[in-house]
């Protein structure tokens, strides 16, 4: 194809620059790309997030780690990279995810729940059912501890603490139908 001289050449190693910038929402007309800002761990972990949610894990993954590689104290892209971990079956990866977030803030009970969940499918219910408790004691509004708490309760057969587990988090979040469902059977 032929192209004038004013126009952006991609053939110099932009051209990945210009679709992450797309991805991120960024402009990619009227100014120069070459001398454009370099992408922030911000914009990669908005288009983390994007990826993430058109369910394409591995590009959420990628772009949760260049957010991380620029800025190693991100910590809402770290604790999304241990989610999406979890969400591929990596649950000792994604632990680890979530532990280096309580190294930055020991008090995000997200983390916690995070690695009760990493716990879970390691299946070590008694580590999870600790870390969810003290997800709990960080923040009493966390509905899906709850449901995982009964879950564990119902595991261990102890079906009047799953049942008061599915209760708690269905007056947190009425109607959800996943906890419906686990209450009902």
């Amino acid at each position: 194809c032929g192209g004038h001289k004013d126009e952006v050449q991609y053939d110099n190693g932009l051209y990945k620059q210009v679709l992450d910038r797309q991805q991120a929402g960024l402009p990619v007309e009227g100014e120069d790309i070459a001398k454009s800002a370099p992408m922030t761990a911000a914009d990669y972990e908005r288009l983390g997030d994007s990826s993430l949610q058109q369910n394409n894990l591995a590009m959420a993954q990628v772009h949760y780690s260049k957010a991380l590689e620029l800025d190693n104290k991100a910590n809402d892209a770290r604790y999304k990279l241990g989610l999406v971990l979890l969400k591929q079956g990596l649950s000792q990866d994604a632990y680890g995810q979530f532990k280096e977030v309580l190294k930055h803030d020991d008090k995000s009970a997200l983390a916690h729940e995070g690695m009760g969940q990493a716990h879970m499918q390691g299946g070590n219910e008694t580590a999870a059912e600790e870390e969810f408790r003290q997800a709990l004691l960080l923040d009493a509004k966390l509905w899906k501890v709850h449901n995982f708490l009964g879950i564990i309760s119902d595991h261990q057969k102890r079906h009047g603490n799953a049942i008061a587990e599915y209760q708690a988090a269905l007056a947190l979040k009425p109607g959800e139908p996943a906890v419906l469902n686990n209450l009902g059977l």
